[in-house]
């Protein structure tokens, strides 16, 4: 009886790092798929003092855990650990995080001020505009987008007019790229053909973007050579609250 006493113990202390290790491993199973809500820097502690990454606009990341933090300082946030594509973990404020990306298929599709049509249009956003769900009721999505004209539309609701498909989306994103390159007031040839040839690719497609693609390198192969012609429908350069100049490498 002893003898069986002893080689159980003995079984239960080899079995018990292993079974520490499984139930850590699943403490880190992803609770949820978030992506950026723009380029946003990631952290490796709490404190958000030392950066760990830069995450891209639309950025893919495995939500980890959840919690509210107050720091040192006593400042107080919501506060996302996240595995990224390459298996880092690193911190993120929450705030910066979306559930998932979409691009605006509709002309104008109309955000309202609440999930209803008899509520009040808050404004309009251009179609081929890469967005993101934030919540969901019934049939409506809440939505962020950054600045669109002179509103910004942070937390506003859509019922129709958008798509979630991610070669939409990342075309989207490819297009905004575009977008960006344009904005130089002189536009040399070497770059000037990159930015043709890269909405002759886009256009080959049947996709909204495609479409836009196309309408947009027709307006430069109208334009004088080296000029942009009509400029593009772009995403504004959001500002970034946890940006601190000189704080990482640009």
């Amino acid at each position: 009886m002893k003898k069986a006493l002893l080689i159980a113990l003995a079984a239960g202390l080899l079995l018990s790092p292993g079974c520490k290790k499984e139930k850590q491993e699943a403490g880190e199973t992803p609770l949820a798929k978030k992506y950026a809500r723009y380029k946003v820097q990631s952290y490796q502690d709490k404190d958000l003092a030392k950066w760990a990454a830069t995450l891209e606009k639309a950025e893919a990341v495995d939500l980890l855990k959840e919690e509210k933090y107050v720091s040192p300082k006593n400042k107080a946030y919501d506060l996302s650990y996240v595995k990224l594509a390459d298996d880092k973990k690193v911190y993120v404020e929450s705030r910066h995080l979306a559930d998932r990306p979409i691009v605006f298929t509709d002309e104008n599709t109309k955000v309202y001020v609440r999930p209803s049509i008899s509520s009040k249009v808050y404004g309009t956003v251009p179609r081929g505009t890469i967005g993101f769900i934030v919540d969901e009721k019934a049939e409506w999505v809440q939505v962020f987008v950054g600045k669109v004209g002179a509103k910004w539309i942070t937390a506003q609701w859509i019922k129709d007019g958008y798509s979630a498909d991610e070669t939409l989306v990342q075309e989207a994103k490819e297009y905004e790229a575009v977008a960006g390159g344009m904005d130089a007031p002189e536009i040399d040839e070497g770059t000037m053909k990159k930015i043709r040839e890269k909405l002759a690719e886009l256009g080959k497609g049947t996709s909204v973007i495609a479409e836009l693609a196309r309408k947009k390198l027709e307006a430069l192969d109208g334009a004088p050579s080296g000029e942009g012609g009509e400029k593009m429908t772009e995403q504004p350069k959001e500002e970034n609250p946890l940006q601190k100049e000189g704080e990482q490498p640009q």
